[in-house]
């Protein structure tokens, strides 16, 4: 193996031993978990490292919340349905949630600050009018434009 890859199969070991994580050597997981830090090492991007924890930190914590609501299903059939179901939905939803927490956190990181915030203050709206009209104006919906 490479050396990106046998320090990063040392990182993942380490990690999920920090966790009490019982690890089978030929776990497809293992590798796919090794393969994607071997990236990490490999791009010389340090910075990412320590997010291996904090990845296995969440992974160890949605799947306890995964493993003990299968466990309430009953039936053994039920069980290894909400498993299957879980794993497989459970990636995509997981994926996606990410990218949406991600542009959220972004735009928010990124939000410029308000430099002029007596402006913001005078253009709030009054209570029961949308900002910049008229106290009074008429609340009726406007009348679509003749042809």
């Amino acid at each position: 193996p490479e050396p990106a890859w046998t320090e990063a199969r040392e990182l993942v070991r380490r990690t999920a031993e920090e966790r009490g994580w019982h690890l089978e050597p030929d776990s497809p997981a293992l590798d796919r978990a090794c393969d994607a830090a071997a990236v990490v090492l490999s791009m010389d991007v340090p910075e990412l490292v320590p997010l291996l924890g904090v990845y296995a930190d969440a992974a160890e914590r949605l799947a306890e919340q995964e493993v003990a609501t299968v466990l309430t299903m009953g039936e053994q059939a039920d069980i290894v349905r909400g498993v299957v179901v879980g794993t497989v939905l459970g990636e995509e939803l997981l994926a996606a949630l990410r990218l949406l927490a991600q542009r959220s956190v972004t735009l928010k990181l990124l939000q410029p600050i308000d430099a002029h915030p007596a402006k913001a203050d005078h253009d709030e709206a009054e209570p029961g009018h949308a900002p910049h009209e008229t106290p009074g104006q008429d609340d009726a919906p406007d009348e679509p434009a003749a042809p």
